[in-house]
This record gives C-alpha cells, structure tokens and sequence, in this order.
C-alpha cells in the first residue's frame, strides 16, 4: 500500500500531505476492512504476543537483537541459540565489550518481542533490547558568510580571535561525506562506511561495510545531510570562498552510519566505537580517533529501554570523548528519543533567528542547550534567502557542488560539536562533564516565552566566545549537579530510581545541601547520599498516579544554587479498554471538515480488557484516519483524563486504506494540545480530527 503522512498546523487554512512510497495499491472490492487492536499495551510476560508486539517503537528492526551475556561459556559455537521456539543467529560481535547482535529471518513484531521478552528473563542475559533504526533529523574572508547570520548569534568570530580549533579531530555519524567537495579540501581524514543492508533499506552504494563513506545522495530528506553537518563543523575558511566552518582548524573523520533511508542502532555503535578507537572486527583501526563526535540522528525510542546503547556513550565520555546529539524535530518531549535521552552525551536543541525555539526543535529537561538551527518559513533578517543555516551540499541536476539552506535540530547539533572542538583546542583534556558544564555556564537563557514552553531550553543559547574563553581561563572553584539519567519511567504503585553526582572544578571543597523539590502528591521520593558527591534519587508513584512530573533536584552552598530536573512518567495500570470508539476519519483534505460524515465510521469496544480486537467495515472509495478514544469521565467531550491513540510514523498520521491490518492504537492520557502549544503534528492533527468527529456524532 501507498502511505500518506499529514501534517496539520492548528492555525492551518490547508493541509499539507507527503507521501511516503511503500508500495502499490488500487482497484478492489467497493468494502473493505481496517483492523488492529486498541489499548494499553506493555511488554509484560503476561501478555500475549499480539499484546506484548504494540509496545515496539516502530522503529524496531523485527528479529533483531543486542544481547550481552553474563556468561559466555554456554553460548553454541555455532553462534546459535534457542529463545521462545525461534533460532538465533550471531550475526557479529560488536565492538562493544561482549554485546552480541543476534537476529533470525522473518519475524513478525509480535514474535521479536516475545523472544525480546524471554532474553530478558534468561538469568544468564546481563541485558537485552531490540535493534533499532535511526534516521537523520533534519529535515573571514569567505563571500557566503554574511548569509551565515547563526554564526552571529552565538558569538562565534568573537571566539576565533581565541583559537580556530586547531589540533581537534571531530567525527561525524552520519549518511556519510561528499569528499569532492572544494570547501572539504584538505579538511577530511580516512573514514569509513559502516552502513550495512538491513531488509528493505539498501545503503544506497550497493555494498556493505568498507573504507569508502561517500555519501550517495538520491533522496531529498537526507540527501548529503552528513556533508552540510561537516561543513558547519569545519568548512574550509578564510579561503575567500564559499562559507566558513565553526572549527576551521579542525579535521573531520566522516563515519558513514546511515543509508537512504537511516540505518540500525548496531552500525551506529560500530562506527562510534571505530571513531573513538576502538577495535571492530573486520574493520581496520581508526588511525585518527575523534575527540569530538557529532550525531544529527536520532530515533523515537527512550534511552532507558536500550543499555547497550548507554553503556556505549558512558565507555565514550570514560574515554574523555564529547558526543554531541540534535534533540530532534518532532516537536515533543526529548526524553522520548535516542540519543537525545541518553545520558553522557550534550543534548542540542534549535533555534531561530529571532533566538527562539525553532516551532519543529524537541524540547524539555533533558535538552542541555539551544543552537541555530534555523526556520526556512521565516526572512526575519531581511536577506532575501530563508533563515535556514547555510552549508555544503550539491545540486544532483547540475551535477555541480553547491551551498544549502537546511533546517533541524541536525543542523544545530554541528555548532555545539563545533564549539566543543574550539574549547579542546585550548583544553585538550576537557571531558564531557567539563564541557556540558561550561556551555551551560555561558549559554545566554531564554525566556517561556522564546521557548515557547516553561523550562524546555535547557540553560539557553550557546555563546562560543564566552565559552571558549571559560575553558581557556584558569579553573573557578565551583559545582554543578548532574543526573546520568535525566528521565525515568514506572508504572503506579512502582518504583524505580535515578542516579546524580555532583561536580565539583577547580578545587571547591565547601559544604553542598543537596535536596529535591517539586514532588507531587502522587509520587513518593526520597534522596539518598550514597558518598563520594554521589546521590541516588528513589521514587514511588502512588496509586491512580499516571501522568507525566517533574522533580526539582537543587544544590546550594553560599550563595550559590544549581538545578536540575529529573522527569518522571508514570504508565496508566488497571485500566480497561471497554468503552473505547475507534474512528475511521474519511479524510476530505478540507480544514473546515476534514472527515466526511457519510463515510466515517465509529466502533466501539464492548469487551473488556487492557486490549481490544477492533474491524470497521468501511468504502474502499476512501481513504481513512483511524483514531480511538475513550471518554473517561462521561462528558461527551475530549478533555483533561480521557485517554486517546493515533496511528503515526516519524510523528505524522498516516492515511490507511480498507484492507490492511495490523492498525494498532495505543491509548495514552489526552492533554489539551491548543493549551499546551507542544506536542508533535500528529498529536494536534489528532486532536483536530478527534473534536470534529465528536462533534458531528453528537449532532
């Protein structure tokens, strides 16, 4: 089938559709089904397959795993092994101390997670968690550098009359490099290309791994999306040409991780651990280790369901390496997203112009700091071309080299890993403590209202000069707090915890009073001083608890006070689907009625249960929205405690058509998205289509 992603603004006059090709379709019966299930899924072992299936993230890659054994000795030699009735096969061993990636051939999404569940169980598995795809998240002298207008907002010429970075290697993970290009001359060092063919998504070069990581363009949303992050890391500069770098004394090791259209969690791991140093097997040694690494990608997926991936950032920052990661454009909640959630790395979101949010940038506790990341819509500068950032690209008509305006949390990641290679070239043992410690420091804060929601800008926008200028001074004695994981997730009447330190530079030794705040009546939390600057957060969520907090941690000595904020989301326990309507929307495209009343169906769940079969026989003239809903509280309305559920790719609805199965909608508690002014354009088309359609009902 074809599947259509639409985007829908609140203050929409059109709406605008992009398809996504997946296939063929047409022609048919004039009926036709759509089917799924509607509920409160969770991979718990009670559960069903089918049940237990709805929890992936559809960005899972069915049949595969990252698996570290406790012990190896009873591990078959054949590289096989026996899980819920299915084989596994040891693909490789990953560079990572002992992870293993395991898959088997034609699994369903329910039969990887029951296996999933059951590696989980195995006593002899120190962890276990499925493999993922990750996508990029874009969406002097030299002539161009007055359109560079995102340079100006950070104060970056300010810092090269400090240093230009020389000396620092920074690696970029990413769709790899275009190595012809003339503002790339004498800037790249050997990389490598780690993306492999993965099903249906090809790397796009016809190959697999090997040492060759140019970038191959073809497909508009990530086309040469590495090579404009490399560019604004350290584009040739004061050349009198082009554009200019923010680290121009820097060099690049391009790590080719991704393909046309993204790449597996287990490629990305090889190739940061290969940019760091690190042996992987079949692959020659990285003879430049980076000490800087640049990730624009990203994947919806929270960080505390994939320990492989976090032991892999903590093994980095342990070796003094600084991972810098873009927030993400999907406008939500960071914490929901990988990297962005993972601790040990600096989590970078996007700003404008006018240094505000940018209106697609990811926000919340767990966004570090704010950079350029752009607005295409906007002209705020007057310069005739959109307030993207300008970088390296090339133009596949002309087959010619060019300069690019993108937008993205992508394009915002680069200035920090930009300015972190400026501060190692003046303090080469700065470690990611140090670092995330000093742009915090320096970042000029921004207001609610330029973020556009309470406390989601981290400290603010970076400021390169007063960074640069704190790394290369002598050391303040001073402290921070920080939480090696930023956000935790329970379910009521549950607990679980999280871990801070206190840092402590330049020789402070005054008495610190560590304490929380902000605790919710619906939650129990308790600090506890495990020695050495080290604190251990517990946390219970009370009965009828679920919902979305906050915990304030702060430290104060004298005068002076540090914060930060640990989120906590509780999931919905004891509940029931009963009583849920399924709605197939007949989607019109006209803002005024985007469903067509005589097309549009409801269903709604009688049975009991956590989860509910649902099929609605429906036109096949049409093609349809399916949204649930389940009126909580009886008013007949969507409000405050209802629960809903939609079904989105990459934060967008998708258009079915009768026939397909496997439609499934997770409910999850409603919050008035035109209050709230955040959430992702699915959730506002959502919220949209859910009120019209209530609204005819009723009538």
């Amino acid at each position: 089938m074809k599947k259509t992603y639409v985007t829908l603004g609140l203050n929409a006059t059109l709406l605008s559709v992009v398809l996504a090709a997946c296939g063929g379709g047409g022609g048919g019966p004039t009926q036709g089904t759509i089917k799924g299930q509607v509920g409160f899924f969770d991979t718990s072992l009670s559960l069903s397959q089918q049940e237990a299936a709805q929890s992936l993230s559809p960005d899972v890659i069915p049949g595969h795993f990252l698996v570290k054994y406790r012990n190896e000795a009873g591990f078959s030699k054949q590289g096989l092994v026996q899980v819920a009735g299915k084989t596994l096969h040891l693909q490789r061993n990953l560079a990572l101390s002992g992870v293993k990636l395991l898959a088997f051939d034609g699994a369903t999404r329910a039969q990887t997670a029951s296996v999933l569940a059951a590696l989980r169980a195995d006593p002899n598995v120190e962890y276990a968690q499925p493999d993922y795809m990750m996508y990029p998240m874009k969406t002097s002298n030299d002539p161009l550098l007055g359109f560079q207008w995102h340079y100006n907002s950070i104060k970056l010429q300010e810092a090269w009359d400090i240093t230009t970075g020389s000396n620092v290697t920074v690696a970029v993970a990413d769709t790899g490099i275009l190595k012809g290009h003339p503002e790339l001359a004498g800037k790249l060092l050997p990389g490598y290309d780690f993306a492999t063919l993965t099903g249906d998504t090809p790397t796009g070069d016809g190959d697999s791994r090997d040492p060759d990581p140019e970038d191959t363009g073809s497909n508009d949303t990530t086309s040469y999306h590495g090579t404009h992050v490399a560019g604004t890391i350290a584009a040739a500069t004061n050349n009198g040409a082009g554009v200019a770098g923010v680290s121009w004394g820097a060099k690049i090791v391009p790590v080719r991780v991704l393909g046309l259209a993204g790449g597996p969690l287990s490629d990305i791991m090889d190739g940061l651990l290969w940019a760091a140093g690190e042996p992987v097997a079949g692959v020659p040694a990285n003879a430049n280790p980076a000490q800087v690494i640049n990730m624009s990608l990203g994947g919806k997926a929270i960080c505390s369901d994939l320990p492989a991936y976090q032991a892999l950032f903590d093994k980095l920052a342990a070796k003094g390496i600084i991972v810098v990661v873009a927030a993400g454009n999907s406008n939500a909640d960071a914490s929901k997203f990988s990297p962005a959630s993972c601790g040990n790395v600096i989590t970078v979101g996007s700003t404008g112009f006018a240094s505000d949010r940018s209106t697609f940038s990811n926000f919340g506790t767990r966004v570090d700091v704010m950079a350029p990341g752009g607005e295409m819509a906007q002209d705020l500068n007057g310069d005739t071309k959109p307030d993207g950032v300008l970088s390296l690209g090339k133009d596949d008509v002309k087959k010619e080299f060019i300069h690019t305006f993108l937008q993205g949390t992508s394009m915002a990641a680069p200035h920090v890993a930009g300015v972190v290679a400026l501060m190692k070239s003046v303090k080469p043992n700065l470690n990611y403590a140090e670092a995330v410690e000093i742009l915090k420091k320096t970042a000029t804060p921004l207001s609610n209202e330029q973020c556009r929601v309470a406390n989601g800008c981290g400290a603010g926008l970076i400021n390169a000069f007063k960074a640069v200028q704190m790394a290369n001074s002598i050391p303040v004695p001073d402290f921070n707090v920080l939480l090696d994981v930023p956000a935790i997730t329970l379910e009521a009447e549950s607990s679980a915890s999280a871990t801070l330190h206190l840092n402590l530079t330049g020789g402070f030794a005054q008495p610190i009073d560590v304490k929380i705040e902000g605790v919710d009546a619906k939650l129990q939390a308790t600090l506890v001083n495990l020695g050495s600057n080290k604190f251990r957060i517990d946390v219970k969520a009370l009965a009828d608890s679920a919902g979305n907090y906050t915990i304030t941690v702060k430290a104060n000595s004298g005068i002076t006070t540090r914060t930060e904020m640990l989120s906590v989301q509780v999931k919905p326990t004891d509940v029931n689907a009963k009583g849920t309507s399924v709605i197939a929307c007949a989607y019109t495209g006209n803002p005024a009625m985007l469903c067509d009343p005589n097309f549009s169906r409801f269903f709604d769940v009688a049975a009991s249960g956590k989860v509910a079969n649902y099929q609605i026989s429906l036109s096949t003239s049409r093609r349809y929205i399916p949204v649930a809903w389940l009126d909580k509280n009886g008013s007949g309305k969507l409000d405050g405690g209802d629960f809903w559920g939609f079904y989105e790719r990459n934060g967008k609805l998708v258009l079915v058509d009768p026939g397909e199965s496997g439609i499934d909608l997770p409910l999850e508690l409603f919050h008035d998205i035109k209050q709230l002014g955040v959430e992702s354009e699915a959730s506002i088309s959502a919220q949209k289509i859910l009120e019209q359609m209530i609204q005819q009902q009723a009538k």
